[in-house]
């Protein structure tokens, strides 16, 4: 099947700013009217255009229409001019990736993720891994693995955690519209780094329909290096590779660290 996804791009500059600026992108890129905005929060009910939408945790929400792997490239292409026109991205704001999985179990998927979270969380910035028992009440990527334990338990408690809409990987949307959604990411206006994170996780939800999921949990490794992640998921794509080995350096280094090695 050719899989379906949709991203929600958050943004710190003003609505006015982004709707003016995405309008004209869009139209450039489309050829034709595919952009609807309103300057209030609303649930979109026509999935085939951008949406630019008000969010209660930031200035604006940029919605994608519902998309396949051949639209990719014109997604970036609006981001990338996006990012030309210099809008703001701060720790307020956060990219998330909505899939259609259908013919994947709730319990493939929330298996798939336990293998590989405590590796993946840390390519990802340090705001963006709250736990649940984080001393914040707020749960804004609250990371699954809860404790050690037993493989049904720990499937229990996953899954309970994954019904939280602000989980890192939520099901909040499984049972009534059979998507996964991935909200781990920051916010972002880099091209590059969505076109790969799309791109894993579409092989990560490929990799989630194989598994036997008490099988695999039975053999999950204390830790995992990046590569072995990736290679766990199938992931053979060396832009993939290079970018994780990137952002996991860089987001486990201090910042003293980091400028020396950029040096």
């Amino acid at each position: 099947m050719q899989r379906t996804f949709g991203c929600e791009f958050e943004f710190s500059s003003p609505w006015e700013d982004i709707e003016e600026k995405a309008r004209q992108i869009i139209s450039k890129i489309y050829k034709r009217d595919n952009f609807h905005a309103r300057q209030e929060h609303f649930y979109s009910t026509n999935n085939k255009k951008w949406h630019l939408k008000t969010d209660s945790s930031t200035e604006c929400e940029f919605c994608t229409p519902v998309s396949k792997a051949r639209d990719l490239k014109k997604i970036c292409q609006v981001i990338a001019r996006l990012r030309c026109k210099k809008i703001k991205v701060t720790k307020h704001d956060s990219l998330h990736v909505h899939i259609y999985v259908p013919d994947v179990s709730m319990k493939r998927l929330l298996a798939a993720w336990l293998l590989i979270e405590k590796t993946l969380i840390k390519c990802f910035p340090k705001h963006r891994r709250q736990k649940y028992d984080h001393p914040c009440k707020m749960t804004y990527c609250g990371q699954l693995i809860a404790s050690k334990g037993n493989v049904a338990k720990l499937l229990e408690k996953a899954e309970e955690r994954s019904k939280d809409h602000h989980s890192a990987m939520s099901l909040h949307y499984y049972e009534r519209r059979k998507t996964v959604e991935f909200r781990i990411a920051e916010g972002t206006v880099d091209e590059k780094f969505i076109k790969i994170w799309i791109m894993f996780l579409m092989q990560f939800v490929k990799f989630a329909k194989t598994i036997d999921p008490f099988e695999v949990l039975c053999k999950m490794p204390q830790k995992m290096e990046v590569w072995e992640m990736l290679e766990l998921v199938g992931c053979k794509n060396s832009k993939i590779q290079e970018e994780f080995e990137r952002r996991y350096e860089r987001f486990n280094a201090s910042v003293a660290e980091w400028q020396t090695r950029q040096a």
